[in-house]
């Protein structure tokens, strides 16, 4: 599927000018939302992830744009790096997930809550997300979880490589960047072309050794 610009097909009528979006943008800042993005990546899209597993040269073009991008997304995530705890910054920094499989993707008001019984909730009720991620260079299980959460948006489906009858297929690349002046986001890419984007305030991860 082609979704490069030329593949969008030109709206009728009159374009809102600019005046108008920026008046849209400052509307949703005030409310604490923002506009929808399908295409949550920015720095690593999945057309940059093709190109670049079609020409391995070094100095292609793909290889080029590929460590530009990489330039430019470590130094906004050095920026934003500070807003995270000690214990949980590192974690986009030194762990890497790649070719790592999502084994499971939780919400809800009660994630931790043990069924069949009915929750007894003190105070409001909270929509954490749990990731549970199987990392298998090193043998190791990692745990992501996110609270505080703005909002979460999912686009499962098939556009790259075939996984079977997975709609993730291998966790490709992911980033970091703000979102507003006190939530972050984090973009997952896989690699059947999923996106997977939180929107969030705090974050912790763990880790364990998988079981054989």
């Amino acid at each position: 599927m082609d979704r490069s610009a030329a593949a969008v097909p030109e709206e009728r009528g009159r374009r809102p000018s600019r005046e108008h979006d920026a008046r849209v943008r400052a509307t949703l800042a005030d409310h604490g939302s923002r506009l929808y993005d399908a295409d949550a990546m920015k720095y690593f899209t999945m057309e940059m992830w093709r190109a670049f597993n079609k020409d391995f040269r070094k100095d292609a073009p793909a290889d080029r744009l590929w460590k530009a991008n990489g330039r430019r997304y470590r130094r906004q995530l050095a920026r934003i790096l500070p807003r995270l705890s000690k214990r949980a910054a590192p974690f986009f920094t030194r762990h890497g997930l790649h070719d790592g499989m999502l084994l499971r993707f939780s919400t809800g008001d009660a994630v931790e809550h043990a069924l069949p019984t009915y929750p007894s909730f003190r105070g409001r009720p909270r929509t954490p997300v749990v990731l549970t991620v199987a990392e298998g260079y090193s043998h190791r299980m990692y745990t992501l979880r996110y609270d505080d959460v703005q909002s979460i948006d999912l686009r499962a489906e098939v556009i790259a490589w075939d996984k079977g009858d997975s709609l993730f297929g291998d966790w490709g690349y992911d980033e970091l960047t703000a979102q507003g002046a006190e939530h972050l986001r984090h973009s997952i890419l896989f690699s059947t072309g999923t996106e997977l984007s939180i929107v969030f305030r705090r974050f912790a991860f763990r880790t364990e050794r998988i079981r054989r």
